[in-house]
């Protein structure tokens, strides 16, 4: 049982997160795959601050095999009006 908590922690920091970037088209494709919880929504959000102003980002949730509550509530918002020159897709 201590085995498989251990192994569920260790699987609930592995998020990987790949930018392919288009300045010709000021563009950001954001690829997440692995598990999105409350222990890797900081590394979601620092891809996030290094989008360039003006920036539309598309976010590929497809490879999450984990989504938490935190995690969820963080895209939702997202959803949301984005900030002042930029348009967030997902």
């Amino acid at each position: 049982l201590a085995m498989a908590g251990l192994v569920r922690l260790i699987r609930s920091h592995d998020l990987r997160i790949v930018a392919h970037t288009d300045d010709e088209l000021q563009h950001v494709d954001l690829h997440l795959s692995g598990a999105a919880t409350f222990l890797t929504t900081p590394r979601l959000q620092s891809a996030l601050d290094a989008v360039p102003d003006g920036y539309t980002v598309d976010f590929n949730l497809d490879e999450l095999h984990q989504v938490d509550d935190t995690a969820h509530a963080f895209v939702h918002r997202l959803r949301g009006p984005a900030s002042p020159g930029a348009e967030l897709r997902v």
